[in-house]
């Protein structure tokens, strides 16, 4: 009845008992290891039907995993053009051929040899939009501080 969760009072009324005779029974060596033993064998008995609910789960599926690759297969010329990328990314996917999802930035540096004119246009260039960029990156720093 411990097990099930009831209070000593509820023990005592259902085995016609006073609460504090149960309680004295309840609290005693001899139920604490007798109780603790109970337990251990609820767990392992919970632990046993878990596992083999999991194994059946895993079994189903296995036993379907052919059919949803199929089925799959052929979403892939579905007429819908959401259904057939969704269907070729999964695809992909499970085939090892996953979507990037980060990326990596690499700083390299690199000698050009430009000509003497294109170096004076792109010093011209450089030249009209220094102040707008400096103006731009002025303007974010403020708007960062507000």
């Amino acid at each position: 009845m411990t097990v099930a969760g009831m209070t000593c009072a509820q023990i005592g009324q259902s085995l016609e008992m006073s609460t504090r005779r149960v309680q004295q029974v309840v609290n005693s060596s001899t139920f604490q290891h007798q109780f603790a033993l109970k337990r251990e064998i609820v767990e392992e008995q919970d632990n046993r039907a878990i596992r083999d609910g999991d194994d059946e789960v895993v079994q189903a599926f296995k036993d379907n995993a052919l059919k949803a690759a199929e089925k799959l297969v052929d979403h892939i010329d579905s007429s819908s053009p959401n259904i057939s990328m969704k269907a070729s990314t999964e695809l992909l996917d499970r085939a090892g051929y996953a979507v990037v999802k980060n990326s990596v930035t690499i700083d390299q540096s690199h000698n050009l040899v430009i000509s003497d004119e294109s170096a004076k246009l792109l010093a011209d260039v450089l030249d009209k939009t220094s102040p707008i960029i400096l103006k731009s990156e002025s303007n974010e720093d403020k708007d960062k501080t507000n």
